[in-house]
């Protein structure tokens, strides 16, 4: 799931909880990645609860056990914790060849601390060319870089895509004489 989202963690019981409610106990391998309650209670007469898991926005992949103890058992669930995914490219869909064309680029959710790179490419370099990635700061979920194209003889379109989490996000520029 992506950082800086709430998920759920379900606690289920298997029978309805007694009078005044089965206390479940919770900790989390890494909080500043996943946090939970140190503790819920699965109220009388129910046999499950949801349980707000936060988390914070993350430059990679970062898995983290959470684990839920009722006096009885112990389990142990596994969340991966993911960069966000790109969510939206766009530039103007055509453009003289020798013009630079300004693209932007959001992703779904803010970026981690130090800033998310997102994979930047295009299927004809000769034409249209981009920097191999852009960085979206931290905290913010968008940036803007520069198509840079050059001079053709005949019309020619190019595929421009962006890429976070293994979510590619394409567009096609139009080059004009």
């Amino acid at each position: 799931m992506p950082g800086g989202v709430t998920a759920h963690l379900v606690i289920n019981l298997g029978a309805l909880a007694p009078a005044g409610g089965w206390q479940v106990s919770l900790s989390s391998s890494n909080p500043s990645v996943a946090s939970v309650p140190s503790s819920a209670t699965v109220p009388a007469g129910t046999s499950y609860l949801q349980v707000p898991v936060s988390t914070t926005p993350q430059c990679s992949n970062t898995p983290v056990t959470l684990t839920a103890s009722s006096g009885v058992t112990t389990l142990n669930t596994s969340l991966t914790v993911t960069p966000p995914p790109v969510s939206y490219l766009g530039f103007a869909s055509s453009v003289k060849g020798g013009n630079p064309v300004t693209a932007t680029v959001m992703i779904s959710y803010p970026a981690c601390a130090q800033g998310l790179s997102v994979s930047l490419l295009s299927a004809n370099p000769s034409v249209a060319s981009v920097l191999p990635s852009v960085i979206v700061a931290g905290g913010q979920k968008s940036a803007t870089f520069v198509i840079s194209t050059s001079h053709v003889s005949t019309t020619t379109t190019v595929n421009i895509s962006a890429t976070s989490n293994n979510v590619t996000k394409s567009k096609i520029l139009t080059v004009t004489p």
